[in-house]
């Protein structure tokens, strides 16, 4: 049997393809997931970046705790002071780190030759990480 229809004066046959409807319902599937891939992108990158931001501090808290290791043990200021790293990017700021000997409230007069040191990293004002250690006087 023939696929072709007699109406009238032509001829139809039987055609395969795709309808409108059919045309626009995966256009707007494709839609949907393209919007949602470019919003995951979107997210992945904002997480990026703040993992970015965590680890450059952690390493500026880091390279300071070291710098201040390295410096000679302040045994006669209460509370110690030691000096800051000159070489830091904008963005961020360095508090003056906080040492403190631990003889305090102890009753003991002279220094133990322990101090406890805590620097705190900001960025653009928010603190992003705080890092305590020890600096022992050898």
């Amino acid at each position: 049997m023939s696929n072709t229809w007699k109406t009238g004066r032509k001829t139809l046959k039987n055609q395969n393809g795709f309808t409108l409807v059919e045309v626009l319902i995966a256009a707007a599937v494709l839609l949907v997931a393209s919007v949602a891939f470019v919003s995951g992108f979107g997210t992945s990158l904002k997480i990026l970046s703040k993992t970015d931001v965590h680890d450059t501090a952690r390493d500026l808290a880091q390279s300071q705790m070291e710098y201040i290791q390295d410096q000679t043990y302040d045994s006669t200021n209460n509370p110690p002071v030691y000096q800051l790293l000159s070489d830091i990017p904008n963005s961020y700021t360095i508090a003056t780190p906080l040492a403190e000997r631990l003889d305090k409230g102890s009753g003991i007069t002279t220094d133990t030759g322990i101090q406890k040191i805590t620097i705190a990293v900001s960025q653009n004002g928010s603190l992003i990480y705080t890092l305590e250690g020890y600096k022992v006087k050898w």
